[in-house]
Protein backbone atom coordinates (compact mmCIF):
# COMPACT_ATOMS: atom_id res chain seq x y z
CA UNK A 1 0.00 0.00 0.00
CA UNK A 2 1.01 3.54 -0.69
CA UNK A 3 0.28 6.13 1.42
CA UNK A 4 0.40 10.10 1.41
CA UNK A 5 -0.61 12.54 3.62
CA UNK A 6 -2.64 15.89 2.79
CA UNK A 7 -3.32 18.44 5.13
CA UNK A 8 -3.19 22.33 6.01
CA UNK A 9 -5.00 25.36 6.92
CA UNK A 10 -8.52 25.72 7.43
CA UNK A 11 -8.09 29.29 5.35
CA UNK A 12 -6.22 27.86 2.06
CA UNK A 13 -6.91 29.91 -0.64
CA UNK A 14 -9.56 28.56 -3.05
CA UNK A 15 -7.26 28.40 -6.11
CA UNK A 16 -5.05 25.72 -4.01
CA UNK A 17 -7.68 23.75 -2.84
CA UNK A 18 -8.82 23.32 -6.38
CA UNK A 19 -4.92 22.12 -7.05
CA UNK A 20 -5.69 19.85 -3.83
CA UNK A 21 -8.61 17.93 -5.14
CA UNK A 22 -7.17 17.63 -8.39
CA UNK A 23 -4.17 16.33 -7.11
CA UNK A 24 -6.09 14.08 -5.06
CA UNK A 25 -7.88 12.66 -7.79
CA UNK A 26 -4.42 11.78 -9.87
CA UNK A 27 -3.11 10.06 -6.48
CA UNK A 28 -6.45 8.29 -6.17
CA UNK A 29 -5.87 6.98 -9.92
CA UNK A 30 -2.41 5.93 -8.78
CA UNK A 31 -3.78 3.87 -6.00
CA UNK A 32 -1.97 6.28 -3.55
CA UNK A 33 -4.07 6.34 0.13
CA UNK A 34 -4.70 9.85 1.55
CA UNK A 35 -4.37 10.23 5.27
CA UNK A 36 -5.96 13.42 6.25
CA UNK A 37 -7.62 14.91 9.41
CA UNK A 38 -11.17 16.24 8.24
CA UNK A 39 -11.30 19.73 8.81
CA UNK A 40 -12.51 22.16 6.40
CA UNK A 41 -10.05 23.90 4.02
CA UNK A 42 -7.18 21.63 2.77
CA UNK A 43 -8.29 18.78 4.64
CA UNK A 44 -11.72 18.20 3.10
CA UNK A 45 -10.18 19.26 -0.49
CA UNK A 46 -7.98 15.96 -0.36
CA UNK A 47 -10.61 13.84 0.97
CA UNK A 48 -13.10 15.10 -1.97
CA UNK A 49 -10.72 14.14 -4.43
CA UNK A 50 -10.06 10.77 -3.56
CA UNK A 51 -12.51 7.71 -3.49
CA UNK A 52 -13.50 6.19 -0.27
CA UNK A 53 -11.98 3.45 -0.03
CA UNK A 54 -8.66 5.66 -0.31
CA UNK A 55 -9.19 7.99 2.28
CA UNK A 56 -7.94 7.50 5.74
CA UNK A 57 -9.55 10.09 7.68
CA UNK A 58 -8.18 10.16 11.38
CA UNK A 59 -10.43 11.86 14.03
CA UNK A 60 -10.10 12.36 17.67
CA UNK A 61 -13.84 10.46 18.70
CA UNK A 62 -16.96 9.17 17.18
CA UNK A 63 -18.43 13.19 17.35
CA UNK A 64 -15.33 14.42 15.22
CA UNK A 65 -16.65 13.67 11.99
CA UNK A 66 -15.10 14.80 8.76
CA UNK A 67 -16.75 17.83 6.81
CA UNK A 68 -16.38 15.64 3.59
CA UNK A 69 -18.60 13.10 5.16
CA UNK A 70 -16.01 10.19 4.62
CA UNK A 71 -16.02 7.66 7.46
CA UNK A 72 -13.16 8.45 10.32
CA UNK A 73 -10.46 6.16 11.69
CA UNK A 74 -10.23 6.83 15.46
CA UNK A 75 -6.70 5.50 16.61
CA UNK A 76 -5.87 4.98 20.21
CA UNK A 77 -4.46 8.60 20.66
CA UNK A 78 -2.59 7.46 24.07
CA UNK A 79 -0.18 5.56 22.27
CA UNK A 80 0.84 8.61 20.01
CA UNK A 81 1.02 11.36 22.80
CA UNK A 82 4.92 11.73 23.48
CA UNK A 83 5.66 12.05 20.00
CA UNK A 84 3.16 14.53 19.62
CA UNK A 85 4.41 16.14 22.95
CA UNK A 86 7.73 16.05 20.42
CA UNK A 87 6.28 17.54 17.37
CA UNK A 88 4.46 20.08 18.58
CA UNK A 89 6.45 22.25 20.85
CA UNK A 90 3.56 24.27 22.98
CA UNK A 91 1.83 20.79 23.37
CA UNK A 92 2.57 21.30 27.43
CA UNK A 93 1.64 24.66 27.24
CA UNK A 94 -2.01 24.04 25.42
CA UNK A 95 -4.91 24.38 28.33
CA UNK A 96 -7.57 22.49 25.76
CA UNK A 97 -7.75 18.53 26.34
CA UNK A 98 -9.64 18.63 22.39
CA UNK A 99 -6.93 21.06 21.22
CA UNK A 100 -4.38 18.26 22.66
CA UNK A 101 -6.24 15.63 20.94
CA UNK A 102 -6.47 17.48 17.68
CA UNK A 103 -2.56 17.54 17.46
CA UNK A 104 -2.08 14.20 18.73
CA UNK A 105 -3.86 12.75 15.85
CA UNK A 106 -2.06 14.91 13.82
CA UNK A 107 0.97 12.38 14.40
CA UNK A 108 -1.58 9.91 12.50
CA UNK A 109 -1.77 11.70 9.59
CA UNK A 110 1.65 10.42 9.39
CA UNK A 111 2.60 7.36 10.17
CA UNK A 112 -1.03 5.56 10.49
CA UNK A 113 -2.98 4.70 13.42
CA UNK A 114 -0.73 1.48 14.89
CA UNK A 115 2.06 2.39 16.51
CA UNK A 116 3.53 -0.82 16.78
CA UNK A 117 3.31 -1.30 13.20
CA UNK A 118 4.41 2.21 11.77
CA UNK A 119 3.86 2.42 7.91
CA UNK A 120 4.97 6.34 6.82
CA UNK A 121 3.42 8.08 4.26
CA UNK A 122 5.40 8.76 1.54
CA UNK A 123 5.84 12.37 0.57
CA UNK A 124 3.49 15.07 2.42
CA UNK A 125 1.74 17.66 0.50
CA UNK A 126 0.33 20.47 2.76
CA UNK A 127 -0.51 24.33 3.30
CA UNK A 128 0.51 26.45 5.35
CA UNK A 129 0.69 30.34 4.93
CA UNK A 130 3.89 31.48 3.18
CA UNK A 131 4.86 27.97 4.00
CA UNK A 132 5.78 29.01 7.40
CA UNK A 133 4.81 26.85 10.59
CA UNK A 134 1.98 27.98 11.63
CA UNK A 135 -1.38 25.60 13.60
CA UNK A 136 -1.97 22.22 13.80
CA UNK A 137 -0.34 21.49 10.39
CA UNK A 138 3.10 22.10 12.01
CA UNK A 139 2.74 19.49 14.14
CA UNK A 140 2.17 16.66 10.79
CA UNK A 141 5.10 18.79 9.27
CA UNK A 142 7.74 18.29 11.99
CA UNK A 143 6.55 14.64 12.38
CA UNK A 144 7.02 14.45 8.62
CA UNK A 145 10.51 15.96 9.33
CA UNK A 146 11.47 13.45 12.31
CA UNK A 147 10.63 10.24 9.87
CA UNK A 148 12.39 12.24 6.91
CA UNK A 149 9.04 11.95 5.07
CA UNK A 150 9.35 14.75 2.06
CA UNK A 151 6.89 17.79 2.07
CA UNK A 152 5.36 19.60 -0.49
CA UNK A 153 3.62 22.93 1.17
CA UNK A 154 1.92 24.84 -1.56
CA UNK A 155 2.18 27.96 0.72
CA UNK A 156 5.83 28.57 -0.32
CA UNK A 157 4.19 30.01 -3.04
CA UNK A 158 2.26 32.79 -1.30
CA UNK A 159 4.66 35.52 -2.20
CA UNK A 160 3.86 35.30 -6.02
CA UNK A 161 1.31 37.83 -5.90
CA UNK A 162 0.14 36.99 -9.92
CA UNK A 163 -2.33 33.95 -9.66
CA UNK A 164 -1.68 32.71 -12.88
CA UNK A 165 2.26 32.68 -12.55
CA UNK A 166 1.57 31.79 -8.78
CA UNK A 167 -0.20 28.50 -9.97
CA UNK A 168 2.29 28.07 -13.20
CA UNK A 169 5.31 27.99 -10.72
CA UNK A 170 3.26 25.54 -8.66
CA UNK A 171 2.18 23.18 -11.02
CA UNK A 172 5.68 22.38 -12.18
CA UNK A 173 7.43 22.40 -8.93
CA UNK A 174 4.08 19.86 -7.74
CA UNK A 175 4.96 17.93 -11.10
CA UNK A 176 8.41 17.53 -10.47
CA UNK A 177 7.95 16.02 -6.75
CA UNK A 178 5.24 14.06 -7.75
CA UNK A 179 7.76 11.98 -9.99
CA UNK A 180 10.51 12.17 -7.48
CA UNK A 181 8.62 10.50 -5.10
CA UNK A 182 6.07 8.53 -6.77
CA UNK A 183 8.22 7.14 -9.77
CA UNK A 184 5.74 8.14 -12.32
CA UNK A 185 6.52 10.28 -15.45
CA UNK A 186 4.27 12.83 -15.28
CA UNK A 187 3.60 14.30 -18.90
CA UNK A 188 3.08 18.32 -19.42
CA UNK A 189 -0.45 17.22 -20.40
CA UNK A 190 -1.27 15.52 -17.10
CA UNK A 191 0.28 18.57 -15.31
CA UNK A 192 -2.08 20.93 -16.65
CA UNK A 193 -4.71 18.75 -16.48
CA UNK A 194 -4.56 16.99 -13.28
CA UNK A 195 -2.66 19.21 -11.42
Amino acid sequence: MKYYTGVGSRETPQVILDLMFKTAKYLDSKNYILRSGGARGADCAFEMGASIDKCHVYSINAKHKAVSGKPSIIPDLEKFRDLAKLCCLHYNKINSQYAKDLHTRNICQIIGSDCDNIIKSEFVLCYTQYGEYKGGTTTAIRCAERFDVPIFNFGTYDSITDDILRIKEIKYNLKLFLELHTNEVCTVAQCMTVT
